[in-house]
């Protein structure tokens, strides 16, 4: 499924009349400003730079966020969106 095609714009029409749902979109809309804004740090920080054991630790970080997010994105908004 595309998501930013069939769930987010389903789930943000059902927002208008649903405030719990509203609030729900917004924590993962914050959420993932978050994540973009760290993952395109990681990428300017070692366009250049020697990829030694900082980079590993930092690519670490940001796939344990980047895989948590799709965790919370698959078991809370896919189930919003098949039993809305």
């Amino acid at each position: 499924m595309n998501e930013d095609e069939n769930l987010y714009p389903y789930l943000e029409k059902a927002a208008v009349e649903n405030k719990q749902l509203k609030g729900t979109l917004k924590v993962f809309a914050d959420e993932m400003d978050i994540i973009s804004n760290e993952t395109l740090s990681f990428f300017n920080k070692y366009e250049k730079e020697e990829r030694g054991l900082e980079f590993a630790k930092d690519f670490g970080k940001l796939f344990a966020k980047l895989s948590l997010r799709i965790r919370r994105e698959e078991s809370v908004l896919y189930d919003l969106f098949l039993n809305h």
